[in-house]
């Protein structure tokens, strides 16, 4: 691993009805106060929730969870399950001290996507084409072993178009072929992550703001929403800058 790089866990657990209650149990668990309440405030106004669980997963976690690994996601109007549902659903990633990685949300581009964005008293209608919504994501190593993690809403939309692209970390320019990019910076849930704890993300409920359009999903056999879950796995500092420190993955029975 890269000096100063850092592995997080990412995980999508599917929440059907049945799972709500569990859901509403894991919420309970969660320290959403991670989040200053202004950011908590505009959050809410776009339809996301964010909070932060322990090392040792809430058990209505854990079984979120397993009942999730035994479904399979399979979008309305589909035959057959789309690849990119199997390999989005669970992923180690490794992030340097301040790179930009992607987390893409498990679901097929919109050719149409509207939406509304609330900025003080003032609302911006919105439209893409050929929408595709993920995350961004950054870490930043701090003093005491936490790690810092960034996570920003992002949408990508229109025809992919090729061009230059600074890769800051390495030191070079890249040319590539992508689509254009709306960020959302007031949307940024910024949290300092401890070994083994783990972030929360996910919309309330039913509605059509940011938030749904980026966890809802119709499937074959009705509506459900995504609870995205980033773990930090692995660091290799520990409060003094030393030990190497390496946690269970989320899936592990707890002790």
């Amino acid at each position: 691993m890269a000096p100063g790089a850092v592995v997080m866990e990412v995980v999508f657990v599917t929440i059907g009805p049945s799972a709500e209650e569990l859901e509403r149990q894991v919420w309970r668990q969660a320290d959403e106060q991670v989040l200053p309440h202004a950011a908590r405030r505009q959050l809410a106004a776009h339809g996301l929730r964010c909070g932060l669980v322990g090392a040792r997963p809430p058990d209505a976690l854990l079984e979120l969870y397993q009942r999730s690994q035994q479904s399979v996601d399979i979008p309305a109007g589909n035959a057959v399950v789309p690849f990119e549902n199997l390999v989005h659903r669970q992923r180690r990633m490794q992030l340097r001290h301040g790179q930009r990685r992607e987390i893409m949300m498990p679901r097929d581009s919109v050719p149409e996507l509207q939406l509304e964005i609330h900025e003080g008293a003032a609302s911006t209608p919105l439209r893409f084409e050929q929408a595709r919504c993920l995350f961004s994501i950054r870490s930043f190593l701090e003093a005491d072993g936490a790690v810092r993690v960034e996570l920003t809403p992002e949408i990508h939309h229109g025809a992919a178009r090729t061009r230059w692209r600074g890769d800051h970390i390495q030191g070079r320019w890249r040319w590539l072929s992508e689509q254009d990019r709306r960020v959302f910076p007031d949307l940024l849930m910024r949290a300092s992550l401890a070994p083994g704890q783990t972030l929360l993300v996910s919309c309330p409920g039913q509605g059509d703001q940011l938030g749904h359009h980026f966890f809802t999903q119709e499937l074959i056999d009705g509506t459900k929403r995504k609870l995205l879950l980033i773990r930090l796995a692995q660091t290799q500092l520990d409060g003094v800058f030393r030990e190497r420190q390496i946690v269970e993955p989320l899936v592990s029975p707890p002790e």
